[in-house]
């Protein structure tokens, strides 16, 4: 099996495994996170006042960090190559 790969071509992330090709925003745990980012925006607005503002912004702030570190983390591998 060939090494990961992964470049830059046109904003675009591209992850190379042996022959196949991937955007960063094809793979699982991007698409997972991105779901998951999602449901917690869609369960927040039913959070009363007092949670929405604490609680929630927590959760909706920490589903972000998530979904840009899988990002950040693919930038950093294909700048490294």
């Amino acid at each position: 099996m060939s090494p990961l790969a992964i470049t830059a071509e046109g904003g675009r992330f591209l992850f190379f495994i042996g022959t196949s090709m991937a955007l960063y925003y094809d793979l699982p745990v991007f698409s997972d996170t991105y779901q998951l980012t999602l449901k917690v925006f869609e369960l927040t607005q039913n959070f009363s006042r007092e949670y929405k503002f604490t609680l929630g912004q927590d959760m909706k702030r920490d589903c972000i960090t998530l979904v840009r570190s899988i990002y950040r983390a693919n930038k950093n591998k294909a700048n490294e190559q």
